[in-house]
């Protein structure tokens, strides 16, 4: 299982144009599920505002809340810029420029708003609403995304699983990282342009085209995985063994592979259940 993770994070990052070795995208994935569980924490810690309770300790919990995605960016942006200066060769390799990039898009918002948001305008509900669906939301769409990849794809309960998990985080993405995105920002700035100055709405428009970009990506990508899966055949072959070969479906057509299926299939070729008669993986 670990194989078909560490295969997994290799792979979805090379969509990014991120190019690393097994162990490199093993260990940013491990980290990306550690980024994850920060969100959910700090997601939840603005859900009541989200909900549309008021108060003074809904706001402090918001404003926390900002400040845990605060502290993990610094964090991670201190990590990049140590492995690069002094990790040497196998430091650079950790941390190509792509994903550089990449997650210079994503702090750029955190660094550019928490800090004077929570000074400047503590008790602004449209600013702990985009914090909830950066964080609460959207982390929890990723942590789901990580758990997928676990599971098996073989199995037609795995593909059903995927199916459904695929779905839920095109939909999740398409609003926290879309239109309501979108929407958040657009009634965050018409809360601040009567009171802020211009150089505050400027870097506050520059932080947040930086998070719609990475966001576009995300988006894109979570599109795209989504309609693989949900529309990717599932073919039963044996009673007893659950399997799904989508190799069967390019071999329509040609005789001479589907009689080789055929006699795979069958109860003498299969040996019931030697784990010798499971399929190759299913490339996600």
């Amino acid at each position: 299982m670990s194989q078909q993770y560490g295969e997994l994070c290799q792979r979805t990052l090379g969509s990014f144009d991120v190019h690393m070795s097994f162990e490199q995208a093993y260990d940013t994935g491990l980290l990306i599920v550690a980024a994850s569980f920060q969100n959910v924490v700090g997601g939840a810690l603005t859900l009541p505002a989200f909900l549309g309770f008021r108060g003074g300790l809904v706001a402090t919990l918001a404003r926390h809340g900002a400040l845990c995605e605060l502290g993990e960016e610094m964090q991670d942006g201190l990590r990049h810029i140590w492995e690069v200066t002094f990790g040497g060769k196998e430091g650079r390799a950790r941390n190509p420029p792509v994903l550089l990039v990449l997650a210079l898009l994503h702090h750029m918002a955190g660094m550019c708003f928490v800090i004077p948001m929570n000074l400047y305008y503590p008790e602004n509900y449209s600013y702990f609403k985009m914090v909830f669906m950066l964080q609460g939301a959207a982390g929890s769409a990723l942590l789901a995304q990580q758990m997928g990849f676990l599971l098996d794809v073989r199995t037609i309960s795995g593909m059903r699983y995927m199916r459904w998990m695929t779905a839920g985080i095109a939909v999740i993405s398409l609003y926290t990282r879309g239109f309501g995105y979108l929407f958040a920002s657009v009634e965050l700035f018409n809360d601040l342009r009567p009171t802020s100055s211009t150089w505050f709405l400027t870097v506050g428009v520059f932080a947040a085209t930086c998070m719609a970009t990475f966001n576009l990506l995300i988006v894109k990508d979570a599109v795209l995985r989504a309609r693989k899966f949900c529309f990717m055949p599932i073919r039963k072959e044996h009673p007893e063994l659950e399997i799904v070969r989508p190799e069967v479906v390019q071999a329509e057509g040609s005789g001479t592979l589907l009689t080789q299926r055929r006699q795979q299939s069958s109860p003498e070729a299969m040996g019931v259940k030697g784990s010798e008669s499971m399929p190759s993986g299913l490339e996600q």
